[in-house]
């Protein structure tokens, strides 16, 4: 018994006489709107990225931190550098948790530890 030969596109028949299925770009479709075919788009390409180190906080020292805060006319001492960073770290965080949700946050830490960090 043989397999009827036909040919269809995006079908190639293989030496053994199984078919792969080749995809390519719907003909109403041109090829660069192949990745945008969804009707509904995924999560994962609505999600806007935010990259971090492009925070001056996250890309500093703290002995960089202190020596900025010398230029600026602040003389202040490592422990007052570090709570100033700290602060300023904190700033962003809750900054950030605003635009993006806290949903996560207060399943990781907790509603009370959540709350006590917004206030």
């Amino acid at each position: 018994m043989t397999r009827p030969q036909f040919k269809r596109q995006g079908m190639s028949n293989l030496a053994d006489g199984t078919y792969r299925i080749i995809e390519g770009p719907h003909s109403r479709m041109p090829a660069g709107a192949l990745g945008r075919c969804r009707k509904r788009p995924t999560p994962s390409n609505c999600i806007v990225f935010k990259d971090h180190l492009k925070n001056l906080v996250y890309n500093t020292t703290l002995l960089d931190h202190q020596n900025m805060m010398k230029k600026r006319g602040l003389t202040l001492n490592i422990h007052q550098t570090l709570v100033l960073r700290l602060r300023y770290i904190a700033e962003y965080v809750i900054r950030s948790l605003n635009e993006f949700g806290w949903a996560v946050v207060d399943n990781f830490l907790g509603e009370e530890h959540c709350q006590f960090t917004y206030k």
